[in-house]
């Protein structure tokens, strides 16, 4: 009995390594990274590229992507542009602009706002490997009553110490 129990112990031991053994799926099983801002966003199975996407984003970072990925995807798991509340008196640019390799240099791809990337095809874009994503956000202030009030106020202020030593001479 002991020697049946001491075989089946050593056989175990043996063939376990073997069965949990499971094929390699990919380069997310070899990679490993300390960085908080590299993400995976595929499928087991699937080849990758990997992206940057920087500026005015909730997660920048650097991303492994599916092949098939496109610039909408990007921006939407990096979560979008990083809105802030917008003033009363002011309007908001997003400039999206994409570099990609040519030879030793990279140049701008693409280069639209996020208006016009979404209502056109810049959303649908594959992207390559190494392409690098930048997201630019623009609080433009308008002209409001309260910079009017600021102005004359400010005139009336000097036109009056004017006025005042003008008096005293």
């Amino acid at each position: 009995m002991r020697r049946s129990l001491l075989l089946a112990l050593v056989a175990t031991v043996h063939l376990l390594p073997a069965v949990s053994a499971q094929p390699s799926f990919g380069a997310i099983e070899d990679r490993q990274t300390n960085v908080t801002a590299y993400y995976f966003h595929v499928l087991p199975g699937e080849a990758t590229i990997r992206v940057n996407i920087w500026g005015s984003v909730r997660a920048p970072g650097v991303y492994e992507v599916g092949e098939a990925t496109t610039l909408g995807e990007l921006v939407s798991f990096s979560g979008g542009p990083q809105l802030q509340v917008l003033r009363d008196n002011a309007r908001r640019e997003i400039d999206v602009q994409l570099y990609r390799r040519d030879g030793d240099a990279r140049v701008l791809a693409y280069a639209a706002s996020l208006e016009e990337m979404v209502e056109g095809d810049g959303a649908y874009m594959l992207l390559r490997d190494g392409d690098v994503v930048e997201i630019e956000l623009r609080e433009i202030r308008t002209f409001s009553w309260r910079d009017a009030f600021t102005i004359v106020s400010a005139t009336a202020a000097v036109a009056l110490a004017v006025e005042r030593l003008a008096s005293t001479f």
